[in-house]
């Protein structure tokens, strides 16, 4: 049985390595088709803004997308380093931290209702149907509880947790051959930076350690006036739905 289930793992590593391998491909071939103008015609239109080329961090972004989640995580890190990427790449990865591509709405909604047990109408008096943002692991909605309060509602991704398991697998194992090959690598634990990557991520899964700290916080700065932290509602959250006190206000890289 042991046998089977790492033949499984082997087989399905194989087939993420080699959809990962054609992603990165064709980032390469269309960055080279760029710079031909009569191959133009032939890029996909998702690389294209009405009728121009998307720039070349755009472009990135979208293959940062394609990835997943393990790789989109890793470009919203990127993107709060101005110490090792360009200003623009850093402000096209930011988008990454709430404007990745949704999964579909209906699915959304089934899914929070299966957390909280419950139709929605049960819960909520108002629900939107469009979510208000998106990102590597879930995606979040705005509501208005029975009582009248606005709340806003995250959902984790489906299946997001075999997906992430996988692509980390996927990187050690990489990362393992690479030291191999160049043992000048070793001096940078790149196998351990994975692997401390891989657990704060996978603990980002549980909502509940997000409500955990978030109900610290609101200890700590209980007595601060200039602070807010906004309230968990944790009879209707859960590990992989956390609603929270909707708060107005802007981002912090506003200017």
């Amino acid at each position: 049985m042991f046998k089977i289930f790492r033949i499984r793992q082997y087989i399905a590593r194989f087939f993420r390595a080699i959809d990962i391998v054609f992603i990165l491909l064709g980032f390469v071939i269309i960055n080279w088709m760029s710079q031909k103008r009569y191959l133009f015609g032939l890029i996909p239109k998702k690389y294209k803004r009405n009728g121009t080329l998307k720039t070349q961090p755009e472009r990135l972004r979208t293959v940062i997308e394609e990835l997943g989640p393990t790789f989109i995580k890793f470009g919203q890190i990127l993107a709060d380093r101005p110490d090792i990427i360009s200003d623009k790449l850093r402000e096209e990865l930011k988008k990454l931290q709430s404007t990745v591509q949704p999964f579909d709405h209906d699915r959304a909604e089934l899914m929070i209702e299966e957390e909280l047990g419950g139709d929605i109408k049960q819960f909520f008096s108002k629900f939107d149907k469009e979510c208000i943002g998106s990102a590597s692991i879930g995606q979040v909605y705005k509501a208005t509880l029975l009582n009248g309060e606005d709340v806003v509602v995250k959902i984790q991704r489906p299946d997001i947790e075999p997906k992430i398991q996988l692509d980390l697998q996927i990187l050690k194992y990489l990362a393992g051959e690479l030291i191999k090959e160049y043992p000048g690598f070793a001096a940078v634990d790149i196998i351990g930076l994975i692997e401390e990557f891989g657990d704060t991520l996978l603990k980002e899964l549980n909502y509940l350690n997000e409500a955990a700290n978030a109900a610290r916080f609101a200890d700590i700065f209980k007595d601060a006036d200039y602070v807010k932290i906004p309230r968990v509602y944790l009879d209707l959250s859960t590990d992989r739905l956390l609603i929270m006190e909707f708060v107005g206000g802007i981002p912090p890289n506003n200017r």
